[in-house]
């Protein structure tokens, strides 16, 4: 591993991608987390007055001053927020660097959207002292995209939306898009951040059903939490409701995705978008091909005869498709494997079916 991020950081250098080595150069401590091998200090050597933390990781990340915004519209705070590095990010703020300064553009490679800040890194990556010490320094909770709160479940890290909880933040927050925290906890399987957003939170049986939804519409779908979400009860019937679920941002990206699915340009957003509003969760685990989460709902009762905006039932939604042959029966109204399946896939994580 540690070969492959020394070709990955001399690969940038040698194209001339600076942004794309500070990134990999920051994260280099997470990418060699828990494995025996010797640590990358730095490519170059240390310049004069090594003892300078600032002014050491400025020169090894190739940058001049502590407000300079590079091409990526990154700022050496948002980097040093990337590796955690307490005595860096505390050195830049004692030289003036402001905490709450944010990105300029998204950064597809790391999958972030613009405007985040060095406490929305910080979360992510599950650096808890650098939690501390932004918090200390009056980060701010929201202000980008998304609150601090669903970055720290974006990184399933349940002390870090303890830290910001503790300062104010809102557990059962939204995005610009509408998007709950805790349904996006749920989508992405953040586990250890959904449970604790249930003690922060208390989420309502909306809440919960939403969850459950969006949980089936990404890759939270399994069998296991299919069921938390049931036992907690969350309704396996629930329709989305566009101008009820989204907001109106949220709603003209996917009436755009909708429209362009419609005319042939096909997307996997567009896929989802044209078939969203009243489709259920159970149609949604049979799209995302999760077929132990939609044995765990046919086995829950869910209804088979409910129709999306496009009049489509669960059955249309499973036509052409090549599924197994529980998840056949319990279509036909047989949901006696489906039972069986979804208790097995819940007592482990590796089945046959």
């Amino acid at each position: 591993m540690r070969k492959i991020l020394m070709q990955k950081l001399n690969h940038c250098l040698r194209v001339g991608d600076l942004p794309g080595f500070r990134r990999h150069f920051n994260l280099r401590m997470m990418y060699l987390r828990g494995l025996d091998t010797a640590p990358v200090a730095g490519l170059l050597p240390s310049c004069e007055g090594g003892d300078d933390v600032v002014a050491e990781f400025l020169h090894q990340n190739g940058l001049r001053r502590v407000n300079e915004v590079d091409g990526a519209g990154w700022r050496p705070l948002h980097y040093a927020a990337l590796s955690g590095n307490v005595e860096v990010l505390k050195g830049l703020l004692e030289q003036r660097a402001q905490v709450n300064w944010r990105t300029w553009k998204d950064e597809p490679m790391l999958g972030f959207p613009p405007w985040m800040s060095a406490l929305d890194l910080s979360l992510f990556y599950r650096h808890h002292e650098a939690t501390r010490l932004l918090l200390a320094a009056r980060a701010h909770l929201v202000g980008g995209v998304s609150p601090a709160v669903m970055h720290a479940t974006g990184g399933d890290n349940a002390e870090g939306i303890r830290l910001v909880c503790a300062m104010g933040a809102v557990p059962m927050s939204q995005n610009l898009l509408g998007n709950p925290t805790f349904a996006t906890a749920a989508a992405i399987a953040s586990a250890e951040a959904l449970e604790e957003l249930l003690v922060q939170g208390r989420p309502s049986s909306m809440d919960l059903s939403r969850a459950l939804f969006d949980a089936t519409m990404f890759r939270g779908g399994s069998a296991e939490l299919v069921q938390r979400l049931i036992d907690l009860r969350a309704d396996v019937d629930f329709q989305l409701d566009l101008p009820r679920d989204w907001s109106r941002l949220g709603r003209l990206l996917l009436a755009v995705k909708s429209w362009q699915q419609s005319r042939g340009r096909t997307s996997t957003i567009g896929t989802i978008a044209y078939h969203l509003h009243g489709s259920t969760p159970l149609m949604q685990t049979i799209r995302s091909a999760q077929f132990d989460g939609a044995a765990a709902l046919i086995a829950a009762g869910a209804r088979l005869d409910l129709c999306n905006c496009r009049k489509w039932t669960v059955a249309d939604f499973a036509r052409g498709l090549s599924i197994p042959r529980f998840l056949q029966l319990g279509l036909e109204g047989d949901s006696s494997e489906c039972r069986r399946v979804s208790l097995l896939a819940q007592s482990t994580s590796c089945f046959s079916i």
